[in-house]
């Protein structure tokens, strides 16, 4: 449901990282 969607919105910038992305991590 709507709560599903939410926690892929929580981790957004954990995702980022997961692929190489270190300068969002700042963020």
């Amino acid at each position: 449901g709507s709560e599903g969607r939410q926690v892929r919105r929580q981790r957004p910038r954990a995702d980022a990282a997961r692929r190489g992305h270190p300068e969002r991590r700042g963020e």
